[in-house]
């Protein structure tokens, strides 16, 4: 993906920037995102604004499942994602996650 079009994801989804720079999204799973909403949007009449955090929250369990051991870091970081998300219930929901 170029620059371009992992800002253009980016948007799509609504993941902030930090998400990239913080190591938690990665391009590949960004264009895996993005091909399940292809096919998920072909098979239902949904638009991704009504379901953009069900994507994000996806990210915020594979961010945790793809790490055997959480360092402080990673942690701060995590939250961080979690506070400045749009969906409040969602975040909470990622937050949860980490106990």
């Amino acid at each position: 993906m170029n620059k371009e079009e992992i800002q253009r994801a980016l948007k799509q989804f609504g993941f902030d920037e930090k998400w990239l720079e913080f190591g938690l999204l990665s391009e590949d799973f960004l264009l895996k995102l993005q091909e399940q909403s292809a096919q998920e949007q072909s098979a239902q009449d949904l638009t991704l604004r009504d379901v953009s955090e069900h994507y994000r929250y996806k990210a915020f369990k594979n961010a945790l499942d793809s790490r055997t051991m959480l360092n402080d870091e990673f942690i701060k970081n995590y939250v961080a994602l979690a506070q400045v998300d749009n969906c409040s219930y969602m975040a909470r929901s990622a937050l949860i996650g980490l106990i």
